[in-house]
Formats: structure tokens, C-alpha cells, sequence
């Protein structure tokens, strides 16, 4: 799949891998996996690419919908 991306997908697809681990809280509180930490992972990674426009948030429904999942992770921390 990731051959037949836009080399702008690709690009994008790069830097969501690199920042996944940019809100690791360390050592789980538990044994075992920590099953917070990608939510966390994809709201830092959403914000960033908000701030940075990579995420064009022009259109109402793509807005709405963003916000949607920010809330989402919000509620489920």
C-alpha cells in the first residue's frame, strides 16, 4: 500500500511514525502493554500536523470531524 501513496502521503505517513512516540509516558502504570499511549500518540500527532497545516481544517466537516476525535482521546484518558 504504502508504494502507491502520493510521495505527499508518503511524506506524511513518515513524520506520523516518527512522532508516535512523542507522549510516551515511560514505564506503564500496569504490567504489560500500554493501551493509552497510541491515542495519545494521535492526538499529539493530529495537533502538530493542525499547527503545521498539514491538516487543512478549511472545510466545516473536516473540522468537525477533528475535533470530534481530539474529544474522543480527550474523554478516553
Amino acid at each position: 500500500m504504502y508504494p502507491k501513496l502520493s510521495k505527499s502521503e508518503q511524506n506524511i505517513l513518515k513524520w506520523a511514525a516518527l512522532l508516535h512516540d512523542i507522549v510516551k509516558r515511560g514505564d506503564p502504570l500496569f504490567k504489560g502493554k500500554d493501551h493509552v499511549h497510541p491515542f495519545l500518540s494521535a492526538k499529539a500527532t493530529l495537533i502538530i500536523f493542525r499547527n503545521l497545516g498539514i491538516i487543512d481544517l478549511e472545510d466545516p466537516e473536516k473540522k468537525s470531524s477533528f475535533e470530534d476525535i481530539i474529544s474522543l482521546i480527550e474523554s478516553s484518558e
